[in-house]
């Protein structure tokens, strides 16, 4: 099967397993040891959704791999509005330093996976009874047909992983969102408890440098569905 045939062949299924459901407990406890409130009436994806998002960023970005991806959380009247979770082992870029280098590269890593990056602002901000590392951009792709999305990703530090939330919306939605994804994300709990006094180090880890890249991509998934939908009605 070529890749525009895998790409349809995805974004098929995920236009039929993207059901609203009833909400149910909004509590979500992951086994890789977290927790967090799911914004009320989204879902969190299936395995079987995961494997789809999944087929449709490679066949429509360039070297993707979302397996990294811990958890995809969406509202399912409009999978464009996401946020999904990718834990990985090190610290956390906080500190100055930590903020310069983020600022530095992962424009460059995103814009190296077919993505078109703007605005992109780094920051270490309180969050709840946390401090959190947030990145907030613009970003486009050849496969969202001129759809531009706002994304933002809150890193946050624990004893020994550091948790990569991206959340994405179209940019028309983000003063709508912005509040709904601050709050799920303040509510998070890590089983391992925060890192005291998070501090940088001399390299960007390849793990946090691949993890941003995974979550930032897997946002751009879902609107990718929703562009889909609509081509679809066209035809």
């Amino acid at each position: 099967m070529n890749t525009s045939r895998r790409f349809f062949t995805a974004c098929a299924v995920l236009a039929v397993l993207v059901i609203a459901r009833p909400a149910g407990a909004q509590e979500f406890h992951s086994p890789s040891g977290y927790s967090l409130n799911i914004p009320a009436g989204w879902q969190v994806a299936t395995s079987t959704q995961k494997q789809a998002l999944n087929d449709v960023a490679k066949a429509a970005l360039r070297n993707v791999d979302l397996s990294k991806v811990d958890a995809y959380i969406f509202d399912p009247a409009d999978p464009a509005t996401n946020m999904n979770v990718v834990v990985v082992p090190g610290p956390a870029p906080f500190g100055p330093a930590g903020v310069v280098e983020v600022q530095r590269m992962m424009p460059e890593q995103l814009r190296a996976m077919g993505m078109s990056v703007e605005a992109f602002d780094c920051q270490e901000v309180p969050l709840g009874s946390q401090k959190v590392l947030r990145s907030t951009w613009t970003s486009n792709a050849a496969a969202l047909h001129g759809t531009k999305l706002w994304q933002r990703n809150y890193t946050l530090a624990g004893k020994v992983h550091a948790y990569l939330v991206t959340c994405t919306t179209p940019v028309l939605q983000a003063s709508a969102k912005e509040g709904v994804f601050a709050d799920a994300v303040g509510s998070m709990r890590l089983d391992e408890g925060p890192q005291v006094n998070p501090g940088w180090w001399s390299r960007m880890p390849a793990a946090f440098r691949h993890g941003f890249v995974s979550g930032c991509i897997g946002g751009v998934v879902g609107a990718i569905i929703v562009v889909f939908k609509k081509m679809n009605k066209k035809a």
